[in-house]
């Protein structure tokens, strides 16, 4: 997948997209990804309440990214 700014759901943060160590916007950061940067998907979208995630390689260990700012390879991108 493509990291993108979706505006749809107020903008990728300034500081980039976090990968986290689980499915929460409280969970530890391990890293950013940054707008265009591409990312190997390994999961279908994983719900946290109303935020879906999806499952990345990430380093060594993988990590969790808010999915409303990835695109994958077989979707249109959110305008």
């Amino acid at each position: 997948g493509t990291v993108v700014n979706n505006y749809n759901v107020g903008g990728l943060p300034a500081e980039g997209l976090a990968v986290r160590v689980a499915a929460s916007p409280d969970a530890e950061v391990l890293g950013r990804l940054w707008e265009g940067e591409r990312v190997e998907v390994t999961s279908q979208k994983i719900w946290n309440g109303d935020t879906p995630y999806y499952t990345v390689n990430f380093g060594a260990a993988g990590g969790y990214v808010n999915a409303n700012f990835i695109v994958l390879d077989t979707e249109a991108a959110p305008v």
